[in-house]
């Protein structure tokens, strides 16, 4: 079994301190020390052909497509910014779809406590695993995943992540946030609500990208608030190696 990455390297990239290359991990338990990590979450859990050769695959086209903007399959990403969110077109809606499948389904199986909150259950894992072995991306409406960009003060803040968390009710959101990214997957047996379908990726390769300042999220503000109080963690604006929406104009 490889030791395989849950959330995948090209999502870490975007955090790393440059020199020394590494990131804090900082607890919300006071009595847990702050550590220092030089990669990302692992755990084996994948042989090697599904971890490099077939999730490999999809991440590679991630990498390239989605955070590098680059000309992918002979398609380059299109960006259109709205008032309130980007449009991302020319996006390869097999490949999209099977990659956020796939994180999905690892945050599901991990034994990490980081993932505890993430539990699709014998069903639901058993209907993606196989997805994933047969590459059937499903259709659009089958665990519609939504993306949206954390800002403060109007300017992406990548340098985040927290542990996912479930909200419950008639059906499942689970929430992950990701270098300063939140995807929210649906999962349930009744249809999923309009915004899930719309905004998230569809057949015609199409992906609408919500904004939310920090600061109007209760349950963020709060959270990062928690975190400053462990570490003197003030937003380094030298560290944002990166920035997506920065980078839009070189997709359009």
């Amino acid at each position: 079994m490889q030791n395989s990455h849950i959330i995948p390297e090209i999502f870490y990239d975007l955090i790393y301190d440059e020199n020394p290359r590494r990131f804090r991990s900082v607890p919300a338990d006071p009595s847990e020390k702050i550590k220092y990590e030089q990669q990302g979450i692992r755990e084996h859990l994948l042989c090697k052909d599904c971890d490099n050769k077939r999730l490999g695959q999809w991440e590679d086209y991630v990498k390239r497509a989605f955070i590098d903007g680059k000309i992918t399959d002979g398609k380059r990403p299109q960006a259109t910014k709205m008032r309130d969110c980007i449009v991302l077109q020319n996006l390869d809606y097999k490949k999209f779809k099977l990659f956020l499948l796939s994180l999905l389904w690892r945050m599901s199986i991990a034994k990490q406590d980081f993932f505890a909150n993430v539990n699709l259950g014998q069903q639901h894992e058993e209907g993606v695993r196989k997805a994933l072995l047969d590459e059937d991306p499903l259709q659009p409406e089958d665990y519609p995943c939504t993306f949206e960009f954390l800002t403060l003060g109007g300017k992406h803040y990548q340098d985040v992540m927290l542990e996912p968390y479930c909200l419950r009710g008639t059906f499942r959101v689970y929430l992950a946030i990701i270098s300063g990214i939140r995807f929210s997957f649906f999962v349930g047996g009744c249809a999923a609500p309009e915004p899930f379908v719309s905004m998230a990726i569809n057949r015609q390769n199409e992906l609408v990208i919500g904004q939310t300042e920090i600061r109007d999220d209760s349950f963020l503000h709060n959270a990062l608030l928690e975190f400053a109080k462990r570490k003197d963690l003030i937003h380094k604006t030298q560290a944002n190696k990166f920035c997506l929406i920065d980078a839009i104009p070189h997709w359009a």
